[in-house]
This record gives C-alpha cells, sequence and structure tokens, in this order.
C-alpha cells in the first residue's frame, strides 16, 4: 500500500524513466515534494537508494528503456501496486547524446541512440498506456531544442529528437478522443552531465577517428568543444525544467508543447521566420561553427 499519510496531499503516481541523475533525478525529487508518489526509473540500485532516502514520497524501480523484460517488469509491477488507480503521469526522460561526424559514425552508435531516445520511449509508453488510461493521466515527453534546430556534429542527437517531435505529435491525435494529454517539453540546453559526457565524446573522438576525419572535421571538433563548455556555465538549471513538468503535471489542459527558457524561444523564431537557405548560414554565424567559405574543399 502507498502511505499516502506520510507524503502529505496525494496528487497521485508518476513514472519518470533516467531518474538516476541530471534532469530525471531532479523532475523525481521536485515532484515528490509536490505529493506525488514517484516511481523512479534507474538502471542501478545504489541510484536507487539514494533517491528513496531523499523523500518517503520516491520508490526505485529499475528500468532499461533499451531492455524490453525490464519495461515488462515494471508495468506489471506498477499494475499490482496501484491497483485501479493507475498512473497519473508517465514522464519519458531516459537520453543520452550521441556526438560525431555522420560518414564517421557506425550503425552500432546510431542504434544505441535511437534506442534509448525513441524506441525506449515507445517501449515504455505502450507499456504504461493501460496504466495512464486506469488513471485518467498524461504522457510527458522530454524533447529539446535539438528537435528544431540541429548543430553539425549533433546528428544522432538531434535525428532523436526531431523523431519525438512528430511522434509526439502523432500520438497526440491518436488518443485525443481519450482525453489523454501528450506533452512534449522543449528545453534549451540544461546543466546536466550528458554534457559533460559529450564534451569526453568529443575528446576521445578526435583522437580514435581517422586522421583524413581530424582533419576534415577539426573546426568542427574544437567548435563542440567550446559549445558545450559554454552551455555547462550557462545552461538551464534542472529546476527551470521541473517547475515547467510540473505545470504540465497539474494543468487542467496542459500545453501540447512547453517551450523553456530564452534558447529554446530564440531557436523557435529562427525556425519559424527563417528559410532554410538563410537559417544554415546564421545558425553557423551564431554558433561559431566554420563555413563553406571557411573549410578546405579538397575532397578525400
Amino acid at each position: 500500500m502507498v502511505e499516502t499519510a506520510r507524503r502529505g496531499p496525494d496528487r497521485g503516481a508518476v513514472l519518470i524513466t533516467g531518474a538516476s541523475s541530471g534532469l530525471g533525478r531532479a523532475m523525481a525529487k521536485g515532484l515528490a515534494e509536490q505529493g506525488y508518489h514517484v516511481f523512479a526509473g534507474v538502471r542501478r540500485a545504489s541510484d536507487g537508494r539514494e533517491l528513496e532516502a531523499f523523500h518517503p514520497g520516491l520508490q526505485s524501480v529499475i528500468l532499461d528503456v533499451t531492455e524490453e523484460k525490464t519495461v515488462t517488469d515494471v508495468a506489471e509491477f506498477l499494475g499490482e501496486e496501484l491497483g485501479q488507480r493507475g498512473l497519473g503521469g508517465l514522464i519519458n526522460n531516459a537520453g543520452i547524446a550521441q556526438v560525431g561526424p555522420l560518414e564517421y559514425l557506425g550503425q552500432e552508435q546510431w542504434h544505441h541512440q535511437l534506442d534509448v531516445n525513441v524506441l525506449g520511449a515507445v517501449a515504455v509508453t505502450r507499456e504504461m498506456l493501460p496504466l495512464v488510461r486506469r488513471g485518467s493521466g498524461r504522457l510527458i515527453f522530454v524533447g529539446s531544442i535539438g528537435g528544431r534546430l540541429a548543430p553539425p556534429l549533433l546528428g544522432p542527437y538531434c535525428a532523436s529528437k526531431f523523431a519525438l517531435e512528430g511522434l509526439t505529435e502523432a500520438l497526440r491525435h491518436e488518443l485525443r478522443p481519450w482525453g489523454i494529454p501528450v506533452v512534449l517539453l522543449v528545453p534549451g540546453t540544461v546543466r546536466t552531465a550528458i554534457w559533460s559526457k559529450t564534451r569526453d565524446q568529443v575528446d576521445a573522438l578526435s583522437r580514435q577517428v581517422p586522421a583524413e576525419a581530424l582533419e576534415r572535421y577539426r573546426a568542427f571538433f574544437q567548435q563542440l568543444s567550446r559549445s558545450v563548455d559554454q552551455q555547462q556555465r550557462n545552461g538551464l538549471d534542472v529546476d527551470v525544467v521541473t517547475r515547467s513538468a510540473l505545470r504540465a503535471m497539474t494543468a487542467a489542459k496542459p500545453r501540447p508543447r512547453y517551450v523553456i527558457g530564452a534558447e529554446a524561444h530564440m531557436v523557435e523564431f529562427l525556425t519559424r521566420m527563417l528559410p532554410s537557405r538563410i537559417k544554415g548560414p546564421v545558425v553557423a554565424r551564431v554558433a561559431g561553427f566554420p563555413s563553406q567559405s571557411t573549410v578546405s574543399h579538397r575532397q578525400g
């Protein structure tokens, strides 16, 4: 049984994927503090114990979105735990960022990116949807401005976030007859460990790729490293996104998309107003990435 008396006002149950660290962890803590019974999806039991120690409204579940058995196990567990209450919300947050130039990335790297960010979200949503229906709940997906604008070397990550834009739009139409809201959070760059890992990837790739790749893309690697460092300093605090997630959970009629932060609003404006042939050079100049005139035209 869920001990609601220990948690104060009971706002229902919510499952959050990718709650071991970063944004998922912050959302799990924030929603628990607001009276939700939060099932925090983690891949390691030690991460779960740390979360459970933070607040009595937090309960960890072992959940790897790329492993079908853990997804079905969690769905079965929640069905037994919640009964007819069902889920008030599912927040698909789990995500990774794979970087590198397309011509030097293998299929395995692309598969891993899409398995976590897209197919993992699909699998979890499919298994939890009966519980969301039962609880008159809602579905929330964590997108990104990378789903509207794709800088160089972030093709796999941005492809996954562009996919979430289409996935949530289709799902919103499919579930409208039953009044199940489908929300996409669209934050600007958030200060989380995902970008520290990205910086490590950039450094590792610059050492591992063939010499010709480093020659061709050296300026891109260097600028991406600088951009990641800047994002770590100036990105959104996780609490800003957590507040938007709470609004999406509590609003009687949540918006389809919550654009979060000045950077995200600027990107939305650029993508709406600028034609593609103009947008490319503008983005390159603003982001500091090399343009056609500054790179070698020598073919390998």
